[in-house]
């Protein structure tokens, strides 16, 4: 019941929260140009229970555009993650960020160091049925540059997000099966920003166990990001590949 019913203040708090200032930015944003771009992530995360509450994860996700086929992006993290009573959990983690960011004369890499704090919420709307809420805060210091080179220090902004998910087994394909829906929507705040608006993520997709370790999962997200000076509107194809080792059961 408390579960329950935290995780439905808590979602419209932050929700609320999150709608004020994408709405403060949706009028400047839709007098942007859009930029239309399609690209294709993979992944592999790798998930390990250590103790009775305690579990590691670890991810590695290389992001690249489709035309022409060239590097985007390349993020590793890391978290530990505690769990706090039975569908909840808390932790941190750190996130190592690579840009590819091209300039007049080729192309430059902006690193990004990323500290993180998360809390999930799982609820069983249905014997089948799971909807997973997710709040995440970053705390980002992405490296200065002139639009040519990487100049010296970083800047510093946090950006707050949320994600829900829904998830439901497809047993007739195969016990373990899982299709999943989700939307996300990310906002910015500090000195060091251009919108309070990030972004907005749905996605679709469908995981299969290949073991009782290892499963896959292929999907599709839509994009509707704030760029420097434009609108990205991004469709990706997504592939992950999931590891779970001493009994790791977090859900992705």
């Amino acid at each position: 019941m408390f579960q329950e019913a935290y995780g439905k203040g808590a979602t419209k708090v932050i929700c609320s929260i999150m709608l004020f200032f994408w709405i403060y930015d949706i009028d400047e944003a839709y007098a942007q140009d859009r930029v239309h771009q399609q690209l294709y992530w993979t992944r592999i995360n790798l998930q390990s229970q250590i103790a009775d509450k305690w579990q590691v994860n670890a991810e590695l996700d290389n992001r690249r555009f489709m035309h022409p086929d060239k590097e985007q992006q390349i993020i590793f993290q890391t978290q530990a993650l505690y769990t706090l009573r039975p569908g909840m959990l808390g932790g941190a983690g750190l996130s190592l960020s690579w840009v590819y960011t091209p300039t007049k004369t080729g192309t430059m890499v902006v690193p990004e160091i990323r500290p993180f704090q998360i809390f999930v919420i799982t609820q069983p709307l249905s014997p089948r049925l799971l909807l997973q809420h997710r709040y995440r805060v970053d705390e980002r210091f992405i490296h200065l540059h002139d639009g040519m080179r990487l100049t010296e220090g970083y800047r510093y902004n946090w950006r707050f997000a949320y994600q829900a998910q829904l998830s439901y087994p497809v047993a007739a394909v195969k016990p373990g099966s899982l299709l999943k829906v989700a939307n996300d929507i990310m906002v910015n705040a500090g000195k060091n920003i251009a919108s309070h608006f990030d972004q907005y993520r749905f996605y679709l997709g469908f995981e299969y166990p290949l073991t009782h370790r290892w499963a896959t999962e292929a999907g599709y997200m839509h994009i509707y990001q704030q760029g420097r000076q434009n609108i990205l509107v991004r469709d990706v194809l997504r592939l992950s590949i999931y590891g779970r080792f001493g009994g790791a059961r977090y859900p992705r």
